[in-house]
């Protein structure tokens, strides 16, 4: 699930199949009804990506929730993604924002690499932004997948740095060569948007 997050839409098909596993279901069922945090989190994100029909929004909102009160990290993240993105609740930035300033409170760099980037897409043309960029630089650096694919959205339009192709496309190939799916994709239109029209250069996919 934390994988998915981050970009692994793989990741997304080997849920899909673990959630047809009669056992697994009940699995996590009974780890539910004692309390297990990491449980609710799956079974709640799984109804999130629309894998878990067993359970209604507010069931699958009610169990972040208090997987969060249990102190959770990656249940904060997941609900700070459904307000960010308008899944399952309204879609409320300033709420996806506590939650992951609770997340980073807590000592989740993930959470502080979400709300750095939060903060320099809502203010792209600020110029004190120059900390936060540092901040996804350094994450980068030391491996974050989701910092990556960040820098590279950020060169790629200008947020908070001069527009750089060259280094959108080296932040994107990084964190697309790890499974991020998005970076990937953006890989391959930057690629599509240079390539020759000439026949001799074109890319044909596959017939399915």
């Amino acid at each position: 699930m934390r994988a998915y997050r981050l970009g692994s839409f793989k990741s997304g098909e080997n849920l899909f199949q673990l959630l047809q596993d009669e056992k697994f279901s009940n699995l996590l069922k009974e780890k539910i009804k004692s309390g297990d945090a990491d449980a609710m989190f799956v079974w709640a994100g799984m109804a999130a990506l629309g894998y878990n029909n067993q359970i209604t929004e507010k069931q699958a909102l009610d169990f972040l929730r208090t997987a969060v009160s249990k102190k959770h990290i990656p249940s904060m993240i997941e609900l700070g993604l459904l307000y960010s993105s308008g899944s399952l609740v309204e879609k409320n930035r300033k709420k996806a924002a506590e939650y992951w300033e609770m997340a980073k409170s807590m000592g989740s760099k993930e959470a502080e690499i979400r709300i750095t980037f939060l903060t320099i897409s809502e203010n792209s043309n600020n110029p004190n932004n120059g900390n936060d960029v540092k901040l996804l630089i350094n994450s980068a650096n030391n491996g974050s997948v989701l910092a990556q694919a960040y820098l590279g959205l950020c060169y790629e339009k200008g947020f908070s740095v001069k527009e750089n192709r060259a280094l959108a496309v080296r932040y994107y190939r990084s964190a697309a060569q790890r499974g991020n799916q998005a970076a990937m994709n953006s890989l391959k239109r930057l690629y599509d948007e240079i390539r020759p029209l000439e026949e001799e250069f074109q890319i044909y996919e596959p017939d399915q």
